[in-house]
């Protein structure tokens, strides 16, 4: 969600709403897996732009964090 700023709480509360609604639908997983059903990681990151930090800086510390909910485990939401 790039835009009309959201506070750290808010980023994490909708992540958290996204990870838990794919998780209630119960989607069946085909295969071999952790899970008998899809599940999702999600990261999200919130920044105040200024002279020194824009939106690639924003970007690059929501891929930090979708990497760290990932080798967290499966099924998660990291905020930073």
């Amino acid at each position: 969600m790039q835009g009309k700023g959201y506070t750290f709480e808010q980023a994490n509360a909708h992540a958290e709403l996204l990870r838990s609604g794919i998780q209630a639908m119960q989607i069946p997983l085909s295969g071999a897996g952790d899970s008998d059903y899809v599940t999702v990681s999600l990261g999200t990151a919130t920044l105040l732009p200024n002279l020194t930090y824009g939106s690639a800086d924003l970007i690059h510390a929501a891929e930090k964090a979708l990497r760290k909910a990932k080798r967290s485990g499966r099924n998660r939401v990291v905020s930073i």
